[in-house]
């Protein structure tokens, strides 16, 4: 029984849903989202973006999301909302 346990959870998946809003003022925040070493989104963030990524259920997160060549002369107050 343990045996079929642990094929039960090393083959199961689990859905990452990442919700991310731009902030902006005279231009749009420029974003990456990175989860586990996958770039899922490099881009300005002109909208609402709602990121799916799969991954492994026994297997490590790591979720990076960054702000790039941000101008804070022209843009001071842009930036990125995470939602969920």
């Amino acid at each position: 029984m343990h045996q079929s346990m642990n094929h039960f959870y090393d083959q199961q998946n689990i859905n990452i849903s990442i919700k991310v809003k731009p902030c902006e003022d005279a231009e749009a925040p420029n974003a990456v989202i990175i989860v586990n070493g996958n770039v899922l989104f490099d881009n300005n963030l002109n909208s609402i973006q709602n990121i799916s990524h799969s991954i492994e259920l026994l297997s490590n997160l790591s979720i990076s999301i960054e702000l790039k060549n941000k101008n804070y002369k022209q843009s001071p107050t842009s930036g990125i909302i995470i939602e969920s």
